[in-house]
C-alpha cells in the first residue's frame, strides 16, 4: 500500500515530510536532533545537529542505539512489545520521532524518556507509539539516547576535552539537546515550545528526575512524569543508578581502559564493537554532564522549582529492592541487615510473613509519599500520585502481577497484537482512563485529582480509579527504614542469598 505523505514543513532545522497515519495524525520518523556521536565525538555531550539541506523524508525509525544486547533470561516477562523493533543497531542514531495532530496549533508537547537501566532500549518499541495521545490533542516526541558506556564512559582525560570540565553522562546530555531540538523546532508542526512535559519510566524516569534538578534545562519544560523509579530513595534499590561519584567513575572507568591495552584516543576510533565489548559502565554520575549533587541533596537546595509532578508506581517495581529477592527463610535476617535500627519494626507490621501484593504496593506507596514529603519541605510544585495495580494480561499475568513497566501501554493506549487473545474490555477502558489522565496532565499539569498531601495515593486498576488513604503507620516504619540507608558512615550492606 503507498505511502501518504504529509504536506511539506519548514522547521529551522530543514524541511521535511512525514507519514499521515489515516487518523488525523502525522507521523514524522528518525529525525536528527544531534551531531553523530562518533570518532572524535564518542563519549563527548551532545551537541546540537545543525539541520539539513533539500527536503528530509522522515518516514521510517533510524537505527536503534548500539547497546551490548539483552538478558533474554527476561524475554518471558518482557517480551516483544517492550523491545525496540528495529534490530539495526549504530552509533549515529541519535534521532527523535514525533506524532502530531494535522493542522494543530500551540498543542502541548511531551518528550519521552524510555527505560532499559541505561544499558538497552530505544525509541522504537511497539508500546511508545504515540497515536493515541496525539488522537487527544497532544504532540507526542520519543527520541533515542546513546547507551551502556557511549552514554555513561567518564575519565580525566575526557573531562579534559569536554566543555566545562565534563566527563560522563552523555546520554543525558542527549536529553538535553533533544529537549532544545524540541524548543527551537516544534512549533513548525502544531506545538508549544512553552508547554513541554517530559515523562520518563524506568531509568527514563531516572533521567527526568535528574533534568528537574538541572539548571540546564530549568527554561525547557513545564512539568514531569515519573513511573516505575524514584530517585529521592535510589539507595533503597538494587543499584544507586544516578549516585556514582566522578572518582569512582573514573577509577572504574579508567581501569576498564587500561584493561583494554588501549588509549582513549584508540578507544574512540575503534569500531563500537571494542566498546560493546567492555564490562559496561551503566550509572550516572554526580560531577557529571548536568548533575552537580546527589538528586536528595539538590532537591533540598530547591533547586526542583515549582514544575508540577506526576509520580506513579505499580507493585512490581519492587523488582529493584533487594530484600524483594531474599529466599523466603533470609527475608527478615536481610531486612534486619539493612535496617538493623528499624527493622524489628518492619517485620512486627507484617507479621514476620512472607512478601505479599500488599508488602510491594505498601513499599512502592511508602516510597512515593516520602519523595512528594521531601518535594513538599522544599517548596516544590504539586506532586500527583498513582498506583497501578492491574495486570497485564497474558499466559503470566497470574504469575507476574503488575510487573515493572507494564502500565506504559495503558498511559499510551497501546494494544500490541501479541496479546490480541487476552485483550478484555475492561483493558481497553483502562487504557482510555490512563491516556485521559496522562493527556490531561500534559495539557494542563493536573490530572482530574488533587495533589497529595502526604496521606493519599490514587488508586488505578480495573475496578476503580479513586484517591485512597494511606496507613500512616506503615508509611512512618517504611520511611524510617528508608531514612536508615542515608545515614552518616552508612556502608552498603550485602544481601544473602543462600
Amino acid at each position: 500500500m503507498a505511502v501518504s505523505l504529509t504536506d511539506l514543513v519548514s522547521a529551522p532545522a530543514g524541511k521535511l515530510r512525514g507519514i499521515r497515519t489515516g487518523k488525523g495524525v502525522n507521523l514524522y520518523l528518525g529525525i536528527p536532533y544531534a551531531v553523530p556521536p562518533v570518532g572524535d565525538r564518542r563519549f563527548l555531550p551532545a551537541e546540537l545537529h545543525g539541520g539539513w539541506e533539500g527536503v528530509r523524508e522522515c518516514t521510517a525509525f533510524s537505527a536503534s542505539p548500539a547497546q551490548p544486547g539483552l538478558d533474554h533470561s527476561w524475554d518471558i516477562l518482557w517480551s516483544a512489545e517492550f523491545v525496540v523493533s528495529v534490530q539495526d543497531f549504530a552509533e549515529d542514531s541519535l534521532t527523535l520521532n514525533i506524532w502530531a495532530p494535522e493542522g494543530g496549533e500551540n498543542l502541548p508537547v511531551v518528550l519521552y524518556f524510555y527505560g532499559g537501566g541505561f544499558v538497552c532500549g530505544g525509541s522504537s518499541c511497539e508500546i511508545y507509539d504515540g497515536q493515541a495521545l496525539a488522537e487527544k490533542g497532544v504532540i507526542y516526541v520519543t527520541f533515542n539516547h546513546r547507551e551502556g558506556n557511549f552514554g555513561t564512559f567518564a575519565t580525566e582525560e575526557l573531562a579534559a576535552m569536554s566543555p566545562g570540565g565534563r566527563a560522563g553522562n552523555q546520554l543525558l546530555s542527549d536529553g538535553v539537546c533533544a529537549l532544545r531540538w524540541v524548543h527551537e523546532n516544534i512549533a513548525s508542526f502544531g506545538g508549544d515550545p512553552n508547554n513541554v512535559t517530559i515523562w520518563g519510566q524506568s531509568s527514563g524516569a531516572i533521567e527526568v528526575e535528574s533534568l528537574l534538578v538541572n539548571p540546564l534545562a530549568k527554561d525547557l519544560f513545564a512539568r514531569a512524569i515519573v513511573m516505575g523509579y524514584e530517585v529521592w530513595a535510589e539507595k533503597l534499590f538494587r543499584k544507586p543508578l544516578n549516585n556514582a561519584p566522578l572518582a569512582e567513575a573514573f577509577a572504574r572507568c579508567g581501569g576498564m581502559l587500561r584493561e583494554s591495552g588501549m588509549t582513549l584516543r584508540e578507544l574512540q576510533s575503534a569500531g563500537p564493537d571494542k566498546v560493546l565489548a567492555l564490562p559496561q559502565f551503566d550509572s550516572l554520575t554526580i560531577g557529571g554532564f548536568g548533575i552537580d549533587a546527589d538528586y536528595r541533596t539538590a532537591l533540598a537546595s530547591g533547586w526542583g522549582g515549582t514544575k508540577p509532578v506526576l509520580l506513579g508506581t505499580v507493585p512490581g517495581d519492587t523488582m529493584m529492592i533487594p530484600f524483594f529477592h531474599s529466599p523466603s527463610e533470609l527475608l527478615w535476617e536481610n531486612v534486619h541487615r539493612l535496617f538493623p535500627e528499624h527493622g524489628g519494626e518492619l517485620e512486627a507490621l507484617y507479621q514476620g510473613g512472607g512478601i505479599t501484593k500488599e508488602f510491594r504496593s505498601d513499599a512502592m506507596k511508602s516510597v512515593m509519599l516520602g519523595a512528594a514529603a521531601a518535594r513538599m519541605a522544599a517548596g516544590a510544585g504539586p506532586t500527583f500520585l498513582y498506583h497501578f495495580t492491574h495486570p497485564l494480561p497474558g499466559p503470566y499475568a497470574d504469575r507476574f502481577g503488575a510487573f515493572h513497566s507494564c502500565e506504559v501501554p495503558y498511559f499510551t493506549r497501546r494494544f500490541t497484537d501479541l496479546r490480541k487473545d487476552y485483550w478484555q474490555e475492561q483493558d481497553f477502558r483502562l487504557g482510555e482512563f490512563c491516556s485521559g489522565l496522562a493527556a490531561r496532565f500534559i495539557q494542563s499539569g493536573q490530572t482530574g485529582f488533587a495533589p497529595t498531601d502526604g496521606t493519599t495515593v490514587f488508586h488505578i486498576d480495573a475496578k476503580r480509579q479513586e484517591e485512597e488513604p494511606f496507613s500512616q503507620e506503615k508509611k512512618e516504619v517504611w520511611l524510617k527504614c528508608i531514612e536508615e540507608l542515608y545515614a552518616p558512615g552508612r556502608e552498603d550492606v550485602e544481601i544473602r542469598r543462600s
